[in-house]
């Protein structure tokens, strides 16, 4: 059987943190998917609440999403 390795970036945020929960649960019900999870936050705290223009969520979850992403392949290769 084929094993398939996908990445999720998933935005925590509002409804975002359900959806994920829920997408969490099934695929962990599908044996031949390795699923590997980028978490957004949404929250900041400390260095980040002084950066100018960090506040902005597009810019902030990008930047996050990004880093998620460059985890998972530095993780998975």
């Amino acid at each position: 059987m084929s094993r398939y390795h996908i990445g999720f970036i998933m935005e925590q945020a509002l409804g975002h943190v359900t959806h994920t929960k829920n997408l969490r649960a099934n695929i962990a019900a599908h044996p031949e998917i390795d699923a590997h999870w980028g978490l957004v936050q949404f929250e900041m705290s400390g260095l980040a609440t002084r950066i100018p223009g960090y506040g902005n969520w597009t810019l902030r979850a990008g930047v996050r999403a990004r880093r998620a992403v460059n985890h998972i392949a530095r993780n998975t290769a």
